[in-house]
């Protein structure tokens, strides 16, 4: 008579899509078994019809469809995620530059979306504005927290705002002073 054991398992990691993305992004994933995975073998082996659609995402090395098709089945739909991966990489690695650059400006410079909310901004610029970059975030040039001014300091309306004047004209706005208070 065999004794069974069991074992619980516990880890401390936050196994979400950053994990993983993370995993992929440092090439340490460890999926390459060399042949289809155990658990989904014998799955596959119990699947009784053949015709069925079956969609693998991400394919790796294919093991699982082969082995589909060896088992007979016709159905199968193989979508190589490579090249997109390899996009949303570089398109990370291109934002980390792009963001190192900004953070060792010595000007401040806050990035706005088409509704004036800022999606990005340095640390000069936080500094200058008195808010942490987290705090900048999300807000509006419309925001009544925020009042502009003038080189004589005398108030702007909205319409005046340098983002303002951006949004309505689709040119940069240069040799423009105002104080943001």
């Amino acid at each position: 008579m065999s004794e069974e054991k069991c074992c619980v398992v516990t880890c401390d990691l936050t196994l979400d899509k950053t994990y993983w993305d993370n995993q992929y992004q440092a090439n340490a994933t460890g999926w390459d078994l060399g042949e289809v995975a155990p658990p989904i073998k014998l799955y596959i082996d119990k699947i009784k019809n053949k015709e069925i659609a079956i969609l693998i995402p991400g394919c790796g090395n294919t093991y699982e469809a082969e082995y589909l098709l060896q088992q007979g089945f016709t159905n199968i739909t193989v979508i190589d995620i490579t090249e997109r991966k390899e996009s949303e990489l570089a398109v990370v690695e291109s934002k980390k530059r792009y963001k190192g650059i900004l953070d060792n400006l010595g000007e401040g410079i806050v990035v706005h979306a088409t509704d004036s909310s800022i999606v990005m901004s340095n640390p000069k610029a936080a500094e200058l504005l008195g808010l942490t970059e987290d705090q900048l975030k999300g807000k509006q040039a419309i925001d009544s927290d925020w009042k502009f001014f003038d080189e004589n300091y005398l108030p702007l309306t909205v319409d005046k705002y340098p983002v303002s004047q951006i949004l309505a004209n689709k040119k940069p706005v240069t040799n423009y002073i105002t104080a943001v208070q």
